[in-house]
């Protein structure tokens, strides 16, 4: 019994370090107290939590699910591992990012058009909050600017979404502009190092002062400059649409998606 209550509290306080802030405390509260009992039957779930609601708020938020002990014994409801708890909610974090991105956009459109006379919202000016770019050199360049801009942190994440077949690559060093001023991080999709191309370029980006890290998968390319300034692509490739964003609200968000996934995954070391 002494083991198995140890274990259970090692997983409570795992879930709490890694879901601390990032669920709503009642939730986690609801997740850990399953946690402590190890799951239990599905039948009594509403009396341990707290009610019926409080069941189905752990199971829609994938934190939790009923699972058949075998043939003639009732269901029960049993946490999913911390980790995988933390997954899952990243996942939904960044699909509602994605969602309040789109209402953004959609709200920057109809302000341009009831106010069509140039501003400094909604004129192409370098004071736009908020910038589509569909042009593809445009694009380029932007995304070659944008690091130039960082003074202490640039952060991206790569996956293998690329319009031109990997040997046409080139592997890019970070500036020597960087010279340790400047923190570079970069996350790359694990399929990234299965390609020799792509594995030079993460060695050569490494031995420029990179730190990299490795995850089975990337949802989408991302990159940030601080908590100034963020490029996000509106196609999965990112060069035939792209979003220019310089709202602190929005980049903190993005800064906030990306740490957790920093500190996960394989880190990528110099040979």
């Amino acid at each position: 019994m002494l083991e198995v209550a140890r274990g259970c509290s090692e997983a409570e306080q795992r879930a709490t370090r890694l879901l601390k802030d990032i669920v709503p405390d009642e939730l986690l509260n609801l997740y850990t107290r399953l946690l402590a009992h190890d799951g239990c039957l599905h039948e009594e779930a509403a009396d341990l939590l707290g009610g019926s609601e409080q069941v189905e708020a752990l199971k829609s938020a994938g934190m939790a699910h009923v699972q058949s002990s075998g043939p003639g014994l009732p269901p029960r409801l049993v946490p999913v591992p911390p980790d995988m708890a933390l997954q899952g909610t990243l996942a939904d974090l960044s699909r509602r990012l994605v969602t309040e991105q789109e209402r953004l956009l959609t709200g920057q459109c109809r302000m341009a058009e009831t106010h069509p006379s140039p501003g400094p919202v909604v004129d192409g000016s370098v004071d736009r909050l908020v910038q589509i770019i569909t042009d593809r050199d445009e694009i380029g360049r932007v995304s070659r600017a944008l690091i130039s801009a960082a003074r202490t942190d640039w952060m991206t994440l790569d996956n293998q979404s690329v319009e031109r077949p990997m040997d046409e690559l080139t592997a890019v060093p970070p500036p020597p502009s960087f010279e340790g001023a400047v923190r570079c991080r970069a996350i790359y999709e694990s399929a990234c190092a299965e390609h020799p191309v792509g594995v030079k370029t993460i060695e050569v980006a490494v031995e420029g002062g990179e730190e990299a890290r490795l995850l089975p998968r990337i949802g989408m390319k991302m990159k940030l400059a601080d908590e100034a300034i963020a490029l996000l692509p509106l196609t999965p490739t990112g060069m035939t649409g792209a979003l220019l964003i310089r709202s602190s609200v929005i980049v903190g968000a993005l800064r906030e998606y990306f740490e957790p996934l920093g500190t996960r995954g394989a880190l990528r070391r110099r040979q």
